[in-house]
């Protein structure tokens, strides 16, 4: 019976771990020179001020101030952001950032990475310790502090771990090649 499932999964997470294929989040990547100004009239927050290896979380407003999106906003170095927006919003998101990057005649380079990459949600109690099992990187929580992120190796397989959580349990995303 589904409820039966839907309550297994649920106390898994809460009590021990759980996984999930989150790789039909969109993800995109802003890259250049006015990246973090561009991201500050296209989002709420000061994204000039995120240092690199930090993330938040973005409301991404429409012309009006109306939230178009919502997602994480990752900056991986001083010209570079990877962005997740909602499961069928990439497209959208990514065609209304265009069009303001070419109205505003700013250096930025947006690249649609949704169908290129994957990603892999772990979460619960026991993320840490499972997690632990497959990578050499250090993810304590002294070396993988929350809203962090960066790239871990993890069963061989170089990914982009974004430390954060929407459970309320320790979790990260894993966002690695699709293949």
């Amino acid at each position: 019976d589904m409820a039966a499932a839907v309550k297994r999964e649920c106390l898994a997470v809460r009590n021990s771990v759980g996984l999930f294929d989150a790789s039909t989040l969109g993800k995109i990547e802003v890259v250049g020179r006015d990246a973090a100004e561009f991201l500050n009239r296209m989002y709420v927050n000061a994204w000039d001020r995120l240092a690199p290896g930090r993330l938040r979380y973005g409301l991404l407003l429409d012309e009006h101030g109306v939230i178009h999106d919502d997602g994480t906003i990752c900056r991986v170095d001083d010209e570079t952001f990877y962005l997740t927006v909602t499961t069928s919003g990439a497209e959208e998101a990514e065609a209304l950032m265009i069009d303001w990057r070419d109205t505003w005649g700013m250096t930025v380079h947006i690249v649609n990475q949704t169908s290129a990459l994957g990603a892999i949600n772990i979460a619960g109690p026991k993320a840490r310790e499972v997690l632990s099992t497959l990578t050499e990187d250090d993810i304590s929580k002294e070396g993988f502090p929350y809203l962090r992120q960066r790239t871990i190796t993890v069963a061989g397989i170089p990914c982009l771990a974004i430390r954060l959580g929407f459970v309320g349990e320790v979790g990260w995303e894993l966002h690695h090649a699709a293949s």
